[in-house]
């Protein structure tokens, strides 16, 4: 064991462009706890801003979305980290309790 291994940190290496390029402006924040892929429909959804009548009396929604997001169709659920990779459960939680 290195009882100088403080010694060896080569303290240039992890500081020398602080201040410079701050990455948390190049990280990608989530609006929902859903998956990405669910943000869309739930924007579409909230900007349509539909009462609590229009609501009761939806039969259907078709949302038109990119093949790998149209995976994302099961209903049948197990949990609730399953149920944020679910388009249907996730804009029927939407509809029915807000974002």
């Amino acid at each position: 064991k290195d009882e100088n291994m403080i010694e060896k940190v080569n303290y240039d290496y992890f500081t020398f462009d602080l201040g410079e390029d701050y990455y948390i402006l190049k990280n990608y924040y989530k609006k929902y706890s859903a998956c990405r892929f669910l943000h869309a429909p739930a924007d579409m959804l909230l900007e349509a801003n539909l009462s609590k009548d229009e609501i009761d009396s939806l039969k259907q929604i078709t949302f038109y979305t990119n093949d790998f997001s149209a995976t994302m169709s099961r209903v049948d659920v197990k949990n609730a980290f399953a149920a944020r990779f679910s388009t249907p459960v996730g804009m029927a939680v939407l509809l029915l309790h807000g974002a």
